[in-house]
């Protein structure tokens, strides 16, 4: 069953329910900010006898806590421990823990903050007045770790150094909440590494301002079906020229109680951020792609236009056609994947900004760095060729040539025997030999991927396809993800001259049936012919 964490406010709860966004089996995201209202924090809004931990304890649905750290200021909340153990006992396994959000990414960009306003001396107290010069908020703008952490982990110099310290970080966070850690990661994807000090499921965040959705997606579930967890997707509003976040709500109000004043971020109303083509594709993507569960970051300043009539906005609106849509197909099966792209062991973290001499901001040298440009190689082939794109939406989504059929794991994977198809980036001969029958090149691999699936595409958009069990029907989503400008001036524009139409060509001499979407479909010259305007998208079923 698929699962959308709604962001629980005692205000708005029902509105959500009445709005038919709460479903059965639904789960709830707990907001939690150093800047909330005290009553809204955990240990009064979540009390045990209290409306949220009633409708807990009623429907024992998913539940988890945004967020632990990351993104924001760093809230050492103190935590009621008998009440988050009472959770934990009325939940079991629904009771995902705390979201440690872009916490490796957020190291080094706290690190930034610290050493390019010219900290004077590595110790809590200069750290501490550094940033408070730098940054004159009312709380100390550090997001991963304290000045006293900092202090003592010192400045990384470099790749081991780094991994060593993000190492302890997580596993000292891990020990702060009793193994309940849900990560989020974006530039910088750790879920090898999350899940050797325990993760128990994965969620990449997406949005228009990280790169390579189908990279973060691919990895993410690559990892989780070798660990046997579950993943899911995390949605980001953020985006648009100037770039900004989208807040629908009239009054700007927002589920974090944060403003501009506050903390260096920037709303533009319902103009800002990522545009609402790019927020249904990335839940579709993420649904086709197999995630169990989504949850958003800025979802209570966006459903409604306010919180006394609330009337759905264009961002609501688009929310629940998407649950609507999982309502109606709650069973299109798992994603169909023959390949999976193999990285080495000693990369435990997937850096997208695939960059062939740097990994994670530092310098990659000898052996590795021959290593990491074979996998930057086969990303950027695999991944990220694409049909030219035009707009302001083009890093996020791409209309990429290969269809979303390849996971990423890593050599030490124990699913690395199941795959029919393995690319090889481990850089290592010992993976080579004992895969050799499995093992072929980029190139070659993409022909027999088309080979080996229920369909081939001709032309330039994204392609995903799942199998049921049910029924044993293929399903096929067509995504054109190009032709959108986004700006706070204009809002949401279609570009002329970016709709595309490809071809498919069905096997087996079984027929397709476009279900659902806006564009259209046309036979012809033994095979089909299908045209999708600018930020559009087809459904159908084989």
């Amino acid at each position: 069953m698929f699962t959308y964490l709604h962001c629980y406010m005692p205000e708005t709860w029902q509105a959500q329910v009445d709005a038919g966004l709460v479903r059965p089996g639904d789960g709830i995201r707990f907001c939690q900010s150093i800047d909330i209202e005290e009553r809204l924090k955990f240990n009064n809004l979540a009390r045990v006898g209290g409306d949220l931990y009633n409708y807990v304890k009623e429907h024992c649905c998913p539940f988890y806590i945004d967020r632990l750290q990351g993104g924001c200021f760093l809230e050492e909340y103190p935590y009621d421990e008998v009440l988050l153990n009472e959770y934990r006992s009325l939940l079991g396994e629904n009771f995902w823990g705390f979201q440690m959000h872009e916490w490796m990414s957020n190291v080094r960009s706290d690190l930034h903050k610290i050493t390019s306003n010219n900290c004077p001396e590595w110790t809590a107290e200069a750290i501490t007045e550094t940033i408070r010069q730098a940054y004159p908020f009312e709380h100390t703008f550090l997001e991963a770790m304290n000045a006293e952490e900092y202090a003592e982990m010192g400045i990384p110099a470099s790749i081991d150094e780094y991994l060593n310290a993000m190492e302890k970080l997580f596993s000292k966070r891990q020990a702060q909440v009793s193994g309940d850690l849900l990560p989020c990661d974006s530039s910088m994807q750790a879920q090898a590494l999350e899940i050797r000090l325990g993760a128990k499921c994965l969620m990449p965040e997406i949005g228009a301002q990280t790169r390579g959705t189908n990279i973060q997606i691919a990895y993410a579930r690559g990892m989780a079906r070798a660990a046997g967890i579950p993943f899911g997707t995390y949605y980001e509003p953020w985006g648009g020229a100037p770039f900004s976040a989208c807040c629908y709500h009239k009054e700007e109000k927002n589920e974090w109680n944060i403003s501009a004043e506050s903390f260096p971020f920037r709303t533009s109303g319902g103009n800002g951020g990522s545009s609402r083509s790019l927020q249904h594709r990335l839940h579709l993507y993420s649904y086709m792609a197999g995630a169990s569960f989504m949850a958003e970051e800025w979802g209570m300043c966006n459903t409604f236009c306010d919180w006394h009539d609330f009337e759905l906005s264009p961002y609501g609106q688009v929310k629940k056609d998407f649950l609507d849509f999982t309502t109606r197909y709650p069973d299109i099966g798992t994603p169909v994947i023959p390949a999976a792209l193999v990285l080495p062991r000693e990369m435990p973290v997937l850096d997208l900004s695939l960059s062939r001499d740097t990994y994670l901001g530092y310098k990659a040298e000898g052996a590795f760095r021959e290593k990491l440009g074979e996998v930057v190689d086969a990303l950027n082939f695999l991944f990220c060729d694409s049909a030219p794109m035009a707009g302001t939406e083009q890093i996020s989504l791409r209309n990429t040539v290969t269809p979303d059929a390849v996971d990423i794991i890593t050599e030490d994977a124990p699913t690395v025997g199941q795959y029919p198809i393995l690319i090889d980036a481990t850089g290592n001969p010992e993976f080579a030999r004992e895969h050799a029958d499995a093992i072929i090149d980029c190139r070659r691999a993409r022909t027999v991927i088309d080979e080996l699936l229920p369909v081939k595409k001709w032309g330039g958009c994204s392609m995903q396809i799942t199998k049921s069990q049910k029924d044993g029907c293929y399903y096929v989503m067509l995504l054109n993800n190009s032709g959108i400008r986004r700006t706070v001036a204009n809002g949401e524009e279609f570009l002329d001259g970016t709709d595309i139409c490809v071809g498919l060509s069905v096997k087996g001499g079984k027929s397709f049936e476009m279900l659902e979407g806006n564009g259209s479909v046309a036979r012809g010259d033994g095979i089909l012919h299908v045209s999708i305007p600018a930020g559009g998208w087809v459904f159908g079923r084989i």
